[in-house]
Formats: structure tokens, C-alpha cells, sequence
């Protein structure tokens, strides 16, 4: 009798554990935050002013830098970028200006791109990369962007 009720409580912990493990992964993701980034520092009232505040300024400046997620959005983006005769541009990165120096409270990158026959024919971009959901869709001055 023993033996049968080892083999007992050793079966239903085994289905107690497989029962936590697919309600686990059963679990809905958490929802996304309007306008998240990271770190997020500002409150969503003051990050709606300064993206209204930014909206005044050229895009790629230090006043409007380009909102990107991570090192790959900010290289997704510059694959984008189409210089006045179409072409891509060449593009390097400066580094980055910090501590807080951008309008939204982050570091931003500084990129150099370069056009080889179109205008602007050289052109310094700076970009915020801390913007988790943000797909940029426009293009700073002289150049157009193609759709992700």
C-alpha cells in the first residue's frame, strides 16, 4: 500500500506542475504603453508636450531627433532614408551626445550621412532610440524615406 500511494502523490505533483507550466504559457502578454519608451523618465502629459514642441523643429535635430527603438531601429531607419536623386545614403555614426542632452530626456546618436550625387550632400541626424512603439514615418528635410 505504500508503494501506491508514493506513486500517487508523485503522479498528481507531476500534473500540478504541468498544469502551472501551460497556464503559464497560456498567459497574455502585457499591453503596450501609449507613446512607451525606455527608461521612461516623463510623465505621458509632459511627453505630450514635448512631441508637440518637437513637431516645430526639424526632424534629425537635437530639438526633434528621430524616435527609434534600440541600435537596430535607428539602422532600420537610415536604410530607409532616400537622398534627393533616390539613392540610399551613406551613413556613419558619430556617437553620442549625453548625458540628457535630447528634448525627451535620453542620450541621442549622432549619424553622419552622406549623398554622393544628391542634395543635401552631407547631413548630420541625430536619433533617440529609446522609443519602444514608434515606427518613424517621416523624413528630415531634402531626403524621402521609404515605407518599412
Amino acid at each position: 500500500m505504500r508503494t501506491r500511494v508514493g506513486q500517487s502523490t508523485a503522479a498528481g505533483a507531476l500534473c500540478l506542475a504541468a498544469f502551472l507550466l501551460a497556464m503559464l504559457i497560456a498567459a497574455p502578454a502585457p499591453a503596450a504603453e501609449p507613446h512607451k519608451m525606455w527608461p521612461n523618465s516623463l510623465s505621458p502629459e509632459e511627453l505630450s508636450l514635448r512631441l508637440e514642441e518637437g513637431a516645430r523643429r526639424p526632424l534629425g535635430s537635437r530639438e526633434n531627433p528621430i524616435r527609434v527603438f534600440r541600435p537596430d531601429g535607428e539602422r532600420d531607419y537610415l536604410s530607409r532614408l532616400r537622398c534627393s536623386d533616390g539613392v540610399a545614403p551613406a551613413f556613419s555614426r558619430i556617437g553620442s551626445y549625453g548625458p540628457k542632452p535630447g528634448i525627451y530626456g535620453h542620450i541621442v546618436d549622432a549619424y553622419q550621412v552622406v549623398c554622393r550625387s544628391g542634395d543635401p550632400a552631407e547631413a548630420t541626424l541625430l536619433m533617440d532610440m529609446y522609443f519602444a512603439d514608434h515606427t518613424e514615418t517621416a523624413a528630415p528635410l531634402g531626403f524621402t524615406l521609404q515605407a518599412p
